[in-house]
């Protein structure tokens, strides 16, 4: 079960690893539209100053023509050649005029497709970022119930180590109780048996089980201080995190 947990973890950071890089990827690409789209409509814009400018040119060659043409003086070699001038920069000048509001024509087209592309891109990046936030809630949901799950566990075995350290220490003392009581009976039998009694067991041999058994002592009050030390550890952990009881049940 705990490795599915993680394969699961796994699986749900490199998606959220993945969506966030498509996500950053789209953002950059709505810098650049952004940016192309104020470069098209400054572009735009000073193509219409041309166009207004050509626009009014016509115009004014237009007057002019129109002037000339009606003059009585009209008529004269040289004036011929400038009527001729003046129209064949009239044609010039319309041209220009309708080649300009093709490519004005051209950039309001672009203009609108970029729009268009700025907002499906901002649409898609709004899908993404609420696919991050449930990404994120989900794996943080599934770490949190992996993690509840292995604390359990964990104060379970505690709980278990904890009341096998309780017999060991009961069990500890009981011996220690055994030895204290057979090294008193070995001090008493010392005090009232007879010398006869005394010399055939021998001072020395008297000696060295009380050696004995006070290093036997020793070492069991030392297990002892170790247990009650590793018991009490658990004990604190047991209340800090509200886990099992001594009974083995949660708190």
């Amino acid at each position: 079960m705990d490795e599915s947990i993680y394969a699961n973890l796994d699986s749900l950071s490199n998606e959220l690893n993945v969506t966030k890089l498509q996500l950053s990827s789209k953002r950059q690409a709505i810098v650049i539209l952004t940016q192309q789209l104020e470069d098209a409509k400054k572009e735009a814009y000073q193509f219409k100053l041309m166009a207004e400018q050509v626009q009014e040119r016509y115009k004014n060659l237009k007057q002019v023509l129109g002037s000339e043409a009606g003059s009585p003086t009209f008529g004269t070699s040289s004036q011929r050649n400038l009527f001729i001038n003046l129209k064949v920069k009239l044609n010039e000048s319309e041209m220009h005029s309708r080649i300009l509001e093709t490519e004005l024509s051209n950039l309001r087209k672009r203009n609108a497709e970029l729009m268009d592309d700025i907002a499906l891109l901002k649409k898609s990046a709004g899908f993404q970022h609420s696919r991050n936030l449930e990404l994120m809630a989900k794996e943080k949901s599934s770490f949190e119930t992996q993690g509840r799950e292995s604390l359990i566990k964990q104060l379970e075995l505690k709980t278990l180590e904890c009341q096998r350290i309780k017999r060991d220490l009961e069990l500890c003392n009981e011996e220690k109780q055994e030895i204290l009581s057979e090294l008193i009976h070995w001090k008493k039998s010392d005090e009232t048996e007879s010398n006869e009694e005394t010399n055939s067991i021998g001072a020395d041999t008297v000696f060295q089980e009380n050696k004995l058994l006070s290093r036997q002592i020793s070492r069991l009050e030392a297990d002892k201080k170790l247990l009650m030390q590793t018991l009490a550890k658990y004990q604190m952990l047991k209340s800090v995190t509200g886990g099992p009881s001594e009974d083995g049940e949660l708190a």
